[in-house]
């Protein structure tokens, strides 16, 4: 349990997800091959892996086809990220998950907004989606979730939902991502970063999920 918050804040599921769906672990990588400054620098396999997690929230990718509404409309997709330059492609999937019925939650800090950020915010606050919001983390001169702090920042990089799909295609519950790359531009497609995806434990989700609640709510932690 993190320093500050209430043990009964922090519950794990009352039984595992059962035998059909193990506890996996998937690592995932940006590794591009040419400079920086190369304007046809890019790996991206690690935002490939990103959109697949969000896709998997309205989509069957075993058939290619939109999952029932039911289905869709019970699922969740919570982000962080602290910025996203030039970043379009997970934008564009959390936007069509949102259209599709999931409901989205997306936290941004004050500091590090730009264009792409302003245009995920307009978007998935546009009026007609049924549950999908923007948020933007700024607690006085602070500009982070939880501290309240002059100077301090929100600096997470998570990516988190309820129901998916692994890479080889099998139905997964409470998947977990996080790493060191912010969602796109140079971060996931120039630059050499990581990530890991963990499904299927319902305690570690519960947990996170309940870290997650805290910043969104820009809980004082002190």
């Amino acid at each position: 349990v993190t320093s500050g918050t209430p043990a009964a804040s922090v519950q794990a599921a009352a039984a595992p997800y059962g035998a059909e769906f193990p506890v996996t672990l998937e690592a995932n990588f940006s590794r591009p091959y040419r400079a920086v400054t190369s304007s046809s620098n890019g790996d991206f396999t690690l935002l490939d892996d990103l959109e697949r997690l969000i896709r998997g929230s309205y989509i069957d990718p075993r058939t290619g086809k939109k999952l029932p509404a039911s289905v869709r409309r019970g699922n969740t997709v919570l982000v962080a990220t602290s910025q996203m330059p030039q970043s379009k492609r997970v934008g564009r999937v959390l936007v069509r998950a949102a259209k599709a019925g999931v409901q989205v939650r997306f936290i941004h800090g004050r500091a590090t907004q730009s264009a792409s950020s302003r245009a995920l915010q307009k978007a998935l606050n546009k009026k007609g989606l049924r549950d999908s919001h923007f948020k933007i983390c700024a607690k006085g001169k602070s500009l982070a979730c939880l501290s309240g702090l002059k100077g301090a920042i929100m600096h997470s990089k998570l990516v988190m939902v309820s129901n998916t799909f692994t890479r080889d295609n099998q139905p997964a519950k409470g998947a977990i991502w996080t790493g060191s790359a912010n969602l796109g531009g140079r971060s996931a497609e120039q630059t050499y970063n990581n990530g890991m995806t963990v499904y299927n434990d319902s305690k570690l989700w519960a947990e996170t999920f309940q870290m997650w609640k805290d910043m969104y709510a820009e809980r004082n932690i002190g």
